[in-house]
């Protein structure tokens, strides 16, 4: 995406594209504790797998944050060269949408703990890899349908 525009994309496709939908997949291991649910203060596990948990999502997130940023300059750069290219007057049509998947987004304590249970394995079973991909596809289309990307059945 740094290179000059209109590279990454071929030529042919970044005359044409009106919508780029970029998928991110948080691979942190975290789901989040319950500290804020109980009426205790936390121990001092909790403290520190919160603090650990901070300083992770916090590099995430400015990953992610530079990842919007530099996407948005390319993408005023591939306008550019659109416009100067093909003279249409819609040229500057084009919608980039972010779409991040994360274990926070899955909502059944039992597929959480089943994923967490899958995170370090060299090998997968076929019924682990069917349920990994189905859980990967429904919260891809929960996603998109969120933001509106496609529409709700």
């Amino acid at each position: 995406m740094r290179g000059p525009a209109p590279a990454p994309l071929p030529v042919a496709t970044a005359r044409e594209v009106r919508r780029i939908i970029v998928i991110v997949a948080d691979a942190s291991q975290r789901i989040g504790g319950d500290m804020s649910t109980t009426p205790d203060g936390p121990g001092a596990l909790a403290a520190i797998t919160a603090s650990i948990d901070a300083m992770v999502d916090n590099s995430s997130r400015d990953g992610l944050d530079r990842l919007e940023e530099e996407t948005r300059r390319w993408r005023e750069r591939l306008i550019r060269w659109r416009c100067d290219a093909t003279k249409r007057r819609d040229c500057d049509k084009l919608e980039i949408a972010f779409v991040k998947l994360s274990l926070a987004d899955i909502r059944t304590p039992g597929a959480r703990d089943r994923i967490l249970q899958l995170h370090n394995k060299l090998s997968l079973k076929a019924d682990d890899v069917d349920f990994l991909s189905g859980l990967g596809r429904r919260l891809l289309v929960a996603n998109l349908r969120e933001h509106r990307i496609i529409a709700a059945r």
